[in-house]
């Protein structure tokens, strides 16, 4: 597949069509309204803001031994009228999850003061979808993406080929060509070579790294790197394409 025509490429690199968000799911709150019922009465803290009642109920944020990375959690608790006892929502958010099917969970509970304790009216969670749309093409930038790979591919590029293999990636140019035709998996198998590949591979990986990104818009190839890699990765692809910027790198 090396001598593979890449004029073909300006038909490649579709825009998927835009994730969809589940709609929110309704949740029993009889068992935590019981939950929170018992620990009122055995004087627990947690049970006095609806704020803190929301996190506990969604549980530890991090497990043990878990890195915060780009992971956040956001809690947030408005009021529809002047009554503090009523139609009190809190939503907690979690964002950045490293999960092939959940990027965002977000938990919503609406909160009602009776007999001084928080009770639960109804609640609901919303699963949002872990992969974006592909990157956005930057029509400009095609010709010097375009450039980039058939030099990268019309002349040995051995070390680099290696360093893929060792990568778990058996036919280099077949999952660039994959990659230029909007395949995720192997987009990503080629973003993921920025953390182990060294010496003069490296050097042939940033062109291939810098022929890739110039498909697409900036926002759009920084978005993408944030909702479908780890923060190690993302941040060692970013790290390869400001040394070409910065001419660090051949």
């Amino acid at each position: 597949m090396k001598g593979m025509n890449l004029r073909l490429l300006p038909a490649f690199l579709f825009l998927l069509a835009t994730p969809l968000f589940a709609e929110e799911t309704p949740v029993d709150p009889t068992e935590f309204n019981a939950r929170i019922a018992a620990a009122t009465a055995a004087g627990e803290t947690w049970t006095k803001d609806p704020s803190q009642i929301a996190a506990t109920l969604v549980g530890p944020w991090l497990a043990p031994g878990e890195e915060m990375s780009s992971q956040r959690r956001e809690v947030s608790a408005s009021s529809s009228g002047e009554d503090p006892t009523t139609g009190i929502t809190v939503v907690v958010k979690e964002d950045g999850l490293f999960d092939d099917a959940t990027r965002r969970i977000d938990h919503r509970f609406s909160f009602t003061l009776i007999g001084n304790v928080w009770t639960i009216s109804d609640a609901s969670v919303k699963y949002h979808d872990a992969r974006p749309p592909f990157p956005l093409r930057e029509e400009e930038n095609t010709e010097k993406a375009k450039a980039g790979i058939i030099i990268l591919q019309q002349q040995p590029v051995a070390a680099l080929e290696q360093a893929a293999s060792d990568a778990g990636i058996a036919d280099l140019p077949s999952t660039i060509f994959a990659s230029l035709e909007g395949d995720p998996e192997s987009f990503n198998s080629l973003l993921k070579l920025s953390t182990t590949v060294e010496g003069f591979a490296r050097q042939d990986y940033a062109r291939l790294l810098f022929g890739l990104s110039c498909f697409f818009e900036k926002p759009g190839f920084t978005r993408y790197l944030y909702m479908n890699l780890d923060e190690k990765t993302s941040t060692a692809v970013l790290e390869i394409l400001r040394q070409v910027d910065d001419g660090e790198l051949p």
